[in-house]
């Protein structure tokens, strides 16, 4: 299975561990962004970033498993979500799975599966860790 773990970057470490496991266990990261180096300000980094959300745009439209890590702030992992939940709507893919608060309306769509943490969402895919 393809997936794609979605954040804040302030918890880039967790997803780094998380993506570990899910290798440990043979499946694929469709775009591993804990390697991408900090981009912001945004505008002072155009082309790197416009590469970046375009190579994030396509490995969703390939991604099995899509998981949010939800935070009360934070922009691009929503725009992920609606990428997501766009892509869902076409092909029924990826799964999509929002772990904590379900603070924005599109945290209500019928493809999301609402879960209180990694370990349920793990369970879930059957995921050993």
């Amino acid at each position: 299975m393809r997936w794609y773990l979605s954040s804040r970057t302030k918890y880039r470490d967790l997803i780094k561990t998380w993506i570990k496991i899910l290798k440990k266990n043979k499946h694929d990261i469709s775009f591993d962004w804990t390697n991408v180096g900090m981009l912001i300000p945004y505008q002072e980094h155009k082309k790197q970033s416009s590469v970046v959300a375009q190579k994030i745009s396509q490995a969703i439209q390939t991604t099995d498993i899509f998981v949010l890590l939800a935070d009360m702030s934070g922009t691009d992992m929503y725009v992920e979500l609606g990428l997501a939940i766009a892509n869902h709507k076409k092909s029924d893919k990826p799964k999509i799975y929002v772990i904590g608060n379900r603070r924005s309306l599109m945290h209500y769509h019928p493809s999301i599966t609402p879960v209180t943490s990694i370990e349920d969402v793990f369970r879930k895919e059957n995921i050993t860790l």
